[in-house]
């Protein structure tokens, strides 16, 4: 071996070394399928969501490729082998960002906070052939005086129930509106919660028309964030962030999980799902398939690192009594953030941004059940 050859061969082992050691967590296991950039371009891209009915996989995310934030559209309808053409739903001239859908059947819905008004109005396109055609784009919060964001949407059939945080001067409210012919029409926003305002939990009933109120709400919002839900029919999965293993000197912010059973008469006792992971846990989803419950998370290492977030993954048999070790879906060098989860026709599919190649973009993982 030449010179050129022994330092070639000593600079890709120290490579791969250096490698090693800042990639926490990158062993192997059954989630093997590759990586799929779904933005590829040279914009910056983020903001991702995900959601899945059958074979077809819906995705959308903030662009500024075109010189502004719009909303991106893609779609598969082989479950994620292949996607079509990228499709710019908003083409506004304001900025359009935090896209968010929702998918039942043929019906799917696409909101996102837009500042064509100047207002940050909630918008929103539905489609009733699974995302073939869309509707005109229509503002649902037009008449309101806050800048909307947070938006969260849940649909069954060609029914739509959307919250989103209005930030009014001086006070900040939870806002509902719902559909129920596929978002050709929506009923006046109702207000769910007022910051400040002690509030009990609510429940939809009666199409989304009526709330009634049922168990009280946390006493330390201060201390937890990011509460997200699912169910698998009968019980209830809650996880959230918290910081209830912060002390004087260390912060801590951790992945927390309790089932709900028994229609909430009944709480399990709360587990800790990222000790001893990562420092900072953040952006938690959570999805229940045949029984088994998937989590996925980003965790940062370093509590003043902001570029060195991974994208995790647990999973659960057992309803959450015992948790699988955690596996790192983003396994590179970029910054890995902002995931979102969503299942369909035997798939987990986990997306993200990513700044692994400089600019944003938008990285999908398809996992097997």
């Amino acid at each position: 071996m030449n010179n050129k050859s022994y330092f070639c061969y000593l600079f890709v082992l120290f490579g791969f070394a250096i490698f090693s050691l800042c990639v926490p967590y990158s062993y192997s296991t059954n989630f093997e399928k590759n990586i799929i950039n779904l933005s590829n371009n040279e914009g910056n891209s983020s903001d991702a969501y995900i959601s899945a009915n059958q074979n077809n996989v819906y995705a959308v995310w903030t662009d500024d490729e075109l010189g502004n934030n719009e909303i991106f559209f893609k779609r598969s309808t082989d479950a994620g082998n292949t996607f079509g053409s990228t499709e710019n739903l908003s083409v506004t001239n304001g900025s359009s960002i935090f896209p968010q859908i929702s998918v039942s059947e043929n019906y799917v819905y696409v909101f996102w906070t837009d500042y064509t008004t100047g207002n940050g109005d909630v918008y929103v396109r539905t489609s009733s052939d699974g995302g073939n055609t869309f509707s005109p784009i229509k503002n649902i919060s037009n008449k309101l005086n806050g800048t909307d964001i947070g938006i969260s949407s849940y649909a069954i059939k060609n029914r739509i129930f959307v919250v989103w945080t209005d930030k009014v001067p001086l006070n900040e409210v939870i806002r509902l509106k719902s559909s129920l012919d596929g978002g050709q029409n929506f009923n006046n926003s109702k207000i769910v919660s007022k910051k400040g305002v002690a509030e009990t939990s609510d429940k939809i009933k009666d199409n989304g028309l009526n709330f009634s109120g049922f168990g009280s709400s946390s006493s330390d919002l201060d201390n937890f964030g990011d509460v997200t839900i699912t169910s698998d029919g009968e019980n209830l999965f809650v996880i959230w962030i918290d910081n209830i293993q912060s002390t004087d000197s260390t912060v801590q912010w951790d992945l927390r999980y309790r089932m709900i059973t028994n229609k909430g008469e009944n709480l399990t006792i709360p587990k800790t799902l990222t000790k001893n992971i990562g420092d900072f846990a953040d952006s938690p989803q959570i999805v229940s398939v045949n029984n088994t419950i998937y989590v996925t998370w980003v965790d940062r290492f370093g509590k003043f690192n902001q570029n060195n977030n991974e994208i995790f993954i647990i999973t659960s048999n057992n309803y959450g009594e015992s948790f699988n070790d955690p596996v790192n879906l983003s396994a590179n060098l970029g910054n890995s953030i902002e995931p979102k989860m969503s299942s369909g026709n035997g798939y987990i599919f986990v997306i993200w941004t990513d700044y692994t190649e400089g600019n944003g973009e938008i990285y999908l993982k398809i996992l097997p059940k």
